[in-house]
């Protein structure tokens, strides 16, 4: 079982939309956790692609410049399958060390791919929180 947990907290001190996403990551064996500037809207935005888009792949990643490779400090990359499941992928770094850096690929059923974008939607209604998922092993 894998338990994975998003969340975001607003910058009280400015007047930016920018705030800060946490990734958490839970397995049997392995642990770990990161965290990045977003804004809400890229958080609203992952919510609308996990319910209502027709693309195979939905990407959200926070991080330096482009957001690609090591430039990405939190990416979470879902993959929808043939029976509705999602392959998710994830990738934290250190926000100062990008080399030090883990990735978790595993699979998350509907009813909790359901759950994660409600927790998404409440975070964006209330302004912050907590959205989790439980997936499992490949």
């Amino acid at each position: 079982m894998i338990k994975f947990t998003l969340a975001y907290s607003p910058d009280l001190d400015s007047d930016s939309e920018i705030g800060m996403v946490g990734f958490n990551i839970e397995a049997e064996n392995f642990r770990g956790n990161g965290n990045f500037m977003s804004t809400m809207t890229e958080v609203a935005a992952l919510a609308h692609d996990l319910r209502d888009s027709a693309a195979d792949e939905i990407r959200f990643a926070c991080g330096w410049d482009d957001r690609e490779g090591d430039n990405a400090i939190l990416l979470l990359a879902a993959c929808k399958q043939s029976n509705a499941d999602l392959e998710m992928t994830l990738e934290l770094a250190d926000f100062h060390g990008v080399n030090h850096r883990l990735s978790s690929t595993f699979l998350v059923d509907q009813r909790s791919a359901g759950e994660f974008i409600r927790g998404l939607e409440t975070i964006v209604r209330d302004g912050s929180g907590t959205a989790a998922l439980i997936g499992k092993d490949l």
